[in-house]
């Protein structure tokens, strides 16, 4: 069972490798202002030890907004440096994950070293990639740039619902635009379901069903589940409701499955 905050058996590692990243690139000052820390913190004899042992009993999660915040700022403080310096933070970010992963904690370090996201199930994280792979071609725009995204928001220590799901929205549409609706340039989700319905005996996929016609309602209502399942896209008489995390989660991987269909072909549509 992977464990949340900083359990007792993390606490010295987590420690020893946050006071040598924050004294190494001088990341003090920028991770107690990110984090709004007292200014007891920054008056210390040693900032860099005070922010490292800094815990709260009554805030479990502080430990890791720390350490996801040291990451950020690492990041940001290393944009257009050598190279050689971006591999030592490189390097620190590994050394950080690895510890994470051994001592079963539920975070980790995320794809891009920017930050802590949740933990994934191996199974499902490798499904994700290799839609991710998959939908690497011209002709399916950004799509695994969107579908990436949408994961990084959706695990995210502190977790972006509304980005993730107009993200996963975004990676379907890119995904599908060349095989749904090619010669429209501004398609949207919505147009391709609408699309969709009109040219329903032209599309094809590799499970058709008993009856001949379940693959494509699967496919259709999946797109469209996805689609009228954003709370937070238009405005009207009533107050615009954002989505929840767990909406979001359904929601991106609803669309890495989508994504994964539409790049590799199981979905196609005859001219």
């Amino acid at each position: 069972m992977w464990t949340e905050g900083i359990p007792d058996h993390l606490d010295v590692p987590v420690r020893d490798w946050l006071y040598e990243v924050l004294k190494n690139f001088g990341l003090a000052y920028p991770v107690a202002v990110r984090l709004k820390l007292p200014s007891d913190v920054l008056k210390a004899d040693n900032p860099d030890w005070a922010i490292a042992v800094l815990n709260h009993r009554t805030h479990s999660m502080l430990r890791l907004e720390i350490v996801d915040a040291t990451l950020a700022c690492m990041a940001q403080a290393l944009e257009g440096v050598p190279l050689h310096h971006r591999r030592t933070a490189e390097h620190f970010a590994r050394v950080l994950d690895g510890i994470l992963r051994e001592g079963d904690s539920a975070f980790v370090v995320s794809l891009d070293g920017r930050g802590l996201e949740r933990r994934i199930v191996p199974a499902v994280s490798t499904s994700v990639d290799a839609a991710i792979t998959s939908a690497k071609q011209p002709e399916r725009g950004s799509a695994a740039k969107h579908l990436r995204t949408a994961m990084d928001a959706a695990y995210a220590l502190h977790p972006d619902p509304v980005r993730a799901y107009s993200e996963a929205i975004k990676a379907v549409e890119s995904a599908a635009h060349v095989t749904l609706q090619p010669k429209h340039a501004t398609a949207t989700l919505g147009t391709m379901l609408g699309e969709f319905r009109q040219v329903r005996d032209k599309v094809s996929v590799p499970i058709v069903g008993p009856g001949g016609t379940e693959g494509i309602d699967a496919i259709e209502r999946l797109m469209a589940l996805l689609w009228t399942g954003q709370t937070s896209r238009h405005g009207n008489l009533k107050v615009t409701r954002e989505e929840t995390a767990q909406e979001a989660l359904m929601a991106v991987h609803l669309a890495a499955l989508l994504v994964q269909l539409f790049a590799s072909g199981a979905v196609q549509r005859s001219r």
